[in-house]
């Protein structure tokens, strides 16, 4: 019945598209963090796995855009030609709106509490939500994309830094088998060999350890980008 109950959340959704957040004090004030979910994901879930990313930066806030995606949403998207999901553009263009004091001469001076090197919108996609976030790359001017990074976990998408984005990492755990699969149909072969894309994990995993977003592999990796913010907190004290 399990095997059944995945393999519909597959190819139906699973509830309405929701954006929200879990946590509420911020790991930086000049930076916000949006969770994109993958397929077969319920509402639950989603919150499930922000309250991990949430733990992993310090118990910090962390945006959702909740997506019910189903496989030949995911397909869809990897079409040069698709659309954007509008709520997902809404969520981020309200994230980066938020950001836009920061972009003036002087703010951080004002709080002890921001990233050294500037505002920024990070991005945390798993699996089918890295198409999703790949569609946006058309409503999204260069001056917006250059204040997001993006982290991909076993993305359908895996981005590229001459996309446009300020910064992308891509991890792919060995023996998962949707970023190639998913950049065969698209035919972006050229990004699985690409600096931006970072191989972990062991061999020995099974095909549906590796792909989800918990298993220790994928938190392994928040907890590596986790750490290069601290970095460049200008506060270290704050996270604990």
């Amino acid at each position: 019945m399990n095997l059944v109950n995945s393999l519909c959340s597959f190819f139906c959704p699973q509830g309405t598209p929701e954006t929200g957040s879990v946590g509420s004090k911020r790991f930086a004030d000049n930076l916000r963090i949006l969770f994109v979910n993958g397929i077969g994901t319920s509402h639950d879930e989603c919150r499930n796995k922000c309250r991990s990313i949430s733990q992993i930066f310090g118990d910090s806030r962390v945006d959702y855009a909740y997506l019910p995606l189903t496989i030949p949403d995911v397909v869809n998207a990897l079409n040069p030609e698709s659309k954007s999901n509008s709520q997902l553009l809404k969520k981020i263009q309200t994230l980066l709106a938020e950001l836009k004091p920061w972009s003036q001469p002087h703010t951080e001076q004002k709080t002890n509490n921001y990233l050294m090197g500037g505002p920024r919108l990070l991005i945390i996609a798993h699996s089918g939500g890295g198409a999703e976030i790949k569609t946006l790359m058309k409503e999204l001017p260069a001056q917006n994309r250059d204040l997001i990074d993006i982290v991909s976990l076993g993305s359908a998408h895996l981005f590229r830094p001459k996309e446009g984005w300020r910064k992308t990492d891509n991890f792919v755990a060995r023996t998962d088998p949707i970023p190639f699969i998913c950049s065969c149909i698209a035919g972006n072969l050229r990004s699985l060999i690409h600096q931006a894309t970072h191989y972990i994990g062991r061999e020995q995993e099974s095909i549906g350890e590796a792909h989800g977003f918990l298993n220790p592999t994928y938190q392994r990796a928040l907890q590596r980008i986790a750490s290069t913010y601290k970095k460049e907190h200008a506060k270290t004290l704050n996270i604990r």
